[in-house]
């Protein structure tokens, strides 16, 4: 079976061919037509939203067909649940099963029109392993660039994350956004693994000439207005779990978190902004604080994991399979959980985003009280309200805790 590590270092190379279309010192104005990549997920949708704000671009979206649902549709719910203009948003079908959108970005015509690649899209599994994950991550980033080398010259924004610096060469430290990718070896999660590869065949396609801006978000936290989490945004659930539990984990984990929208908000303001462009971004919330200190906040008594476990499993059963995978990844050197520890303080620098945003950059939103309430608020079964009204429902955390 061969190391994984060496899988990475070869899926992460370029290959002779791929070479930007045009001269690398030619100009490209502000985005005009965008494709698209993950505007059915929690993130993309978002961004789309934030993209149609910032600039006065059309938008092709990627959207993958499901055996239940057409990509018609799912773009069409994508619309009404982040308010998009669906007059600004045209479909680009993907019929890969296997969720590839290499075929989808082939059409001659889509190369010569598109003159800015947004790449959000990626399969967001903590607990897959990196093969799972390769497909989707790995050759949809190769995707793109093949994408840009071809037709009209194309500026490429990758959505990439700090999680490829969960390695112990990177413990304790601050991480500079121009900092060299190293400790490949240290991974052990399949998501960070996978985000690695796509990550340095970003920045090696850089050197060879592409306009390549790489934005790196911590966590992706549920929106600041409405408090609804992303489906797979791990703090949300296991804050979620715990509430419904009345009980958290003993977990020492590290949260640098940013809301959706602020992700979402400041990567369409670099896009918008062709002088920013080229460049790695560190998308972040500098407050970083630990786990238990937010439980402690909602008024959460910490309790031994299986003790954890078995109430989560009782109280909300729904959530249960995901709790016994936390659990079990506490002792698994394979889940990379290790390096979320807040004792190991990782420190996220970005000079870079703050100087090129100035004023223009969101508000940072601090990981108190109020936040946690428009989580908690967002109900248990998901149901949304319609884009742009309120949930309304009253803050479930105690008056002290919320005050």
């Amino acid at each position: 079976m061969p190391d994984t590590a060496a899988v990475m270092a070869r899926d992460a190379r370029l290959g002779d061919p791929l070479r930007p279309p045009a001269d690398p010192s030619a100009e490209l104005g502000r985005p005009r037509r965008i494709l698209l990549t993950g505007v059915t997920g929690f993130l993309g949708g978002q961004l789309a939203a934030e993209l149609l704000r910032a600039t006065d671009a059309r938008l092709w979206c990627v959207v993958r067909a499901r055996p239940d649902a057409d990509p018609r549709d799912r773009l069409a719910d994508a619309c009404r649940r982040n308010g998009l203009d669906a007059s600004r948003v045209a479909l680009v079908p993907s019929d890969d099963p296997g969720g590839g959108i290499a075929a989808a970005l082939a059409d001659p015509a889509l190369r010569g029109r598109i003159d800015t690649v947004v790449h959000c899209a990626a399969q967001v599994n903590l607990f897959a392993p990196y093969p799972a994950l390769r497909d989707a991550n790995v050759r949809g980033a190769r995707a793109v660039l093949h994408f840009a080398a071809n037709g009209a010259p194309k500026a490429v924004h990758h959505v990439s994350t700090t999680g490829v610096f969960l390695s112990p060469h990177y413990r304790r430290g601050t991480v500079f956004e121009d900092e060299p990718l190293q400790g490949e070896d240290g991974l052990r999660n399949g998501y960070t693994q996978s985000k690695w590869a796509a990550d340095t065949m970003m920045a090696r396609a850089r050197e060879r000439g592409f306009r390549v801006t790489v934005y790196r978000p911590a966590f992706v936290g549920w929106h600041s207005r409405t408090g609804r989490p992303g489906e797979h945004d791990l703090v949300a659930l296991l804050l979620r779990a715990s509430w419904a539990a009345g009980c958290a984990p003993p977990l020492d984990l590290q949260i640098n978190s940013s809301p959706v929208d602020t992700v979402a908000r400041t990567v369409a303001g670099v896009v918008g902004c062709p002088g920013a462009w080229n460049a790695t971004y560190h998308v972040v919330n500098r407050g970083a604080v630990r786990f238990v200190d937010l439980a402690a906040l909602a008024g959460l008594p910490v309790v031994s994991f299986p003790q954890w476990t078995l109430a989560v499993r009782r109280r909300a059963p729904r959530l249960a399979r995901f709790a016994a995978m936390v659990e079990a990844a506490q002792g698994d050197e394979r889940s990379g959980a290790e390096e979320l520890a807040f004792r190991y303080d990782r420190t996220y620098d970005d000079k870079r985003l703050r100087a090129v945003l100035g004023s223009r950059r969101p508000r940072p939103v601090p990981l108190d009280a109020d936040y946690l309430c428009r989580l908690f608020a967002w109900p248990p079964d998901g149901a949304a309200p319609r884009h742009g009204e309120a949930w309304g429902r009253a803050c479930p955390l105690p008056a002290t805790a919320a005050s």
